[in-house]
């Protein structure tokens, strides 16, 4: 069992690493054990980090995310036909 990390510690989320968005926010929720944890989560590609019970470990297993550059265009793809059939 890991120990709760300091909730002083300042931690910064880093953009997305398969589009790119700097719009990444850590959301709460609800496990199938009813239990609330925290994920980072990709406000533009909706990418998501694993969850946990504590927001700095959320942090850190999004920042350890490293963009694969057959992802990052697979989702510009998916985002040009989805904006086209949008239009």
């Amino acid at each position: 069992m890991s120990a709760a990390p300091d909730p002083s510690a300042r931690q910064v989320l880093e953009p997305c690493p398969f589009c790119g968005s700097a719009h990444v926010d850590v959301v709460m929720f609800e496990t199938h054990h009813n239990e609330m944890w925290h994920r980072a989560e990709c406000q533009n590609c909706m990418a998501k980090s694993s969850g946990s019970k504590y927001p700095a470990l959320a942090i850190a297993a999004w920042n350890r995310r490293h963009p694969d550059p057959a992802v990052a265009e697979l989702v510009e793809v998916l985002k040009a036909g989805w904006l086209h059939q949008a239009a």
